[in-house]
């Protein structure tokens, strides 16, 4: 693992913004530590990291993982910054379970109080990702195992209905990362949010896409992401340059480059060719919103092209 990004992950793992993942659309559980709350580290060799809160915990070892730098558009005048951690298919992925099932003691528990606390798999069919619940409470584990069996989703299971009222420990495994929240899951019924800090979601209408990463990431043929890291603010600024250079798409990076020189050259957007995928879609959009960030340039040019390559998306009737 190259050095320029094992140094990286004590630096990003615990930010109170940005933070680390694990998981797929639809099922993902993200880390980050409240500014000022206590925390809990440990480190075993460049590759190894370890940290806890009162509000959920990290593992990540990405040996043998490899590395990949993107950036995608966020919002209308945004973009995000992220560091996924790959392996290849074949290493990253095991028989899936389908059904609730209920796996024992926690024994591999990031908080040493709750390793005799029994685990469920949810059973969501990922074949790289597991997202499982934790308890000790006797009625919330007798209330899942009278569940297992059954798909958690299904209509005709419990399931749900317990976790959504215990709240147990949520947990989010890979090859490379676990990812524990201990917070409360909060109620849409009595207008809650997600809370700051570690959190999980768990959104059946992503889930049914069945997709193995985010669309925004160029994970290589034949891996998967099993661990990711979000740069924001002064990370971001500071360290994307070079991490896209050295671990991002050529192709990404390539057009980023093209419109950059289009741009000093003063060229209009009429004169210059559209991109050819999607990737590079993204790159001359995350190009033009940091030029119109940046307001070093002739901002009424950057205007012209993003109203050509970036406009903002259409209103509906009736919205």
């Amino acid at each position: 693992m190259d050095e320029s990004v094992t140094a990286l992950l004590p630096r990003l793992l615990g930010r109170p913004r940005g933070g680390a993942a694990v998981g797929v659309p639809g099922a993902i559980a993200e880390f980050t530590c409240v500014e000022g709350e206590p925390v809990a580290a440990e480190a075993g060799g460049a590759t190894w990291h370890s940290l806890r809160t009162a509000r959920g915990a990290a593992r990540v070892d990405v040996d043998g993982a490899r590395p990949l730098a993107w950036q995608a558009p966020a919002g209308r005048d945004h973009w995000l910054t992220g560091l996924a951690f790959c392996l290849p298919t074949t290493l990253a992925v095991s028989a899936p379970r389908t059904v609730l099932t209920e796996l024992g003691p926690d024994h591999d528990a990031l908080d040493p109080a709750r390793r005799d606390d029994v685990r469920f798999d949810l059973g969501l069919g990922i074949d790289h990702v597991e997202m499982s619940v934790r308890s000790g409470d006797p009625e919330v584990v007798g209330a899942l195992r009278a569940a297992c069996g059954v798909p958690v989703l299904a209509a005709d299971s419990p399931a749900m209905a317990v976790i959504k009222a215990a709240s147990p420990h949520r947990i989010l495994t890979s090859r490379l990362a676990r990812v524990e929240v201990y917070q409360p899951i909060p109620s849409r019924s009595r207008g809650e949010r997600t809370p700051p800090g570690p959190h999980t979601h768990l959104l059946p209408f992503l889930l049914a896409h069945r997709r193995s990463h985010a669309p925004e990431l160029p994970v290589p043929p034949g891996h998967r992401a099993c661990f990711e890291l979000f740069l924001v603010d002064d990370d971001a600024a500071e360290l994307a340059p070079a991490l896209l250079r050295r671990h991002g798409s050529p192709a990404f990076d390539d057009e980023a480059r093209r419109a950059s020189r289009a741009l000093r050259r003063g060229l209009r957007p009429d004169d210059y060719p559209a991109p050819r995928s999607a990737l590079r879609e993204r790159a001359l959009r995350v190009t033009l919103r940091q030029q119109a960030t940046a307001r070093t340039g002739d901002t009424e040019l950057v205007a012209s092209w993003r109203a050509r390559f970036d406009p903002p998306p259409r209103r509906l009737p009736g919205h």
